[in-house]
Parts: C-alpha cells; structure tokens; sequence
C-alpha cells in the first residue's frame, strides 16, 4: 500500500464518495487547483477552513551563507528576490485534532454535481 496518492486517484475517491463520473470530478478538480494556482500567483490567499491556507511570500534579494563552505570566498552567495508559497496546516489537519463532523452536501449542491454526470 502506497503512501500517497495523486491527482487522478484524488478524484477517482471523490468520485466514489460523491457517485460521480471519475471524470467529471477529475476535471473539476482540475479546476479548482487552477483556481488556487492563480490566485496564489496574483497574490491572494487562499484559505479553506478547518483544512488551511495556501499564501505566497515575497522574499527579497540578499546575500545568503553557503552551508557547504565554512569560510573563503564562496562562503556567502547573492540570492535573487523571488516569491514562495506557503501552507498552513488548519484545525482539522493539526495532530490529534478529529474531524468534528462530515462533509455534507445541501440538496442544490447535490443538484449541481449531478448535472456534471
């Protein structure tokens, strides 16, 4: 038994928690990670409650210590400013918490993922 999972796997679970087209759900997905890909490259942060939060950080130029030379001229090196991203784990993700209630779905959500079928 594998550790991990990817994407098609993700959705192929959903599918079968939801009774939905593994393809379909796939594709929704897909969707959203987009989504969050995108507000995360134009700075908006993303946060799903009781799962965490997703931000990008911008860090500046600078001049770093090389770990692997103890002292000389390579000792320190000059970084570009570039941008991260960060996750912050929620309530529910932190350990020992326990997921105080399941997942449900309102009857027009149910009704919206039944048109994706």
């Amino acid at each position: 038994m594998t550790n991990k999972k990817n994407l098609s796997q993700v959705a192929q679970s959903l599918a079968l928690e939801l009774n939905l087209d593994p393809k379909a759900t796939r594709v929704v997905l897909k969707c959203f990670l987009d989504m969050v890909k995108n507000d995360l490259h134009n700075g908006v942060a993303v946060t799903l409650t009781g799962f965490g939060s997703f931000k990008a950080q911008h860090k500046d130029a600078g001049r770093v210590r090389n770990p692997r030379i103890a002292s000389g001229p390579g000792a320190f090196k000059d970084v570009e400013a570039r941008t991260t991203f960060r996750f912050k784990p929620g309530t529910d993700l932190k350990p020992g918490a326990t997921l105080q209630e399941k997942f449900e779905l309102t009857s027009s959500e149910l009704t919206g993922l039944a048109r994706l079928k």
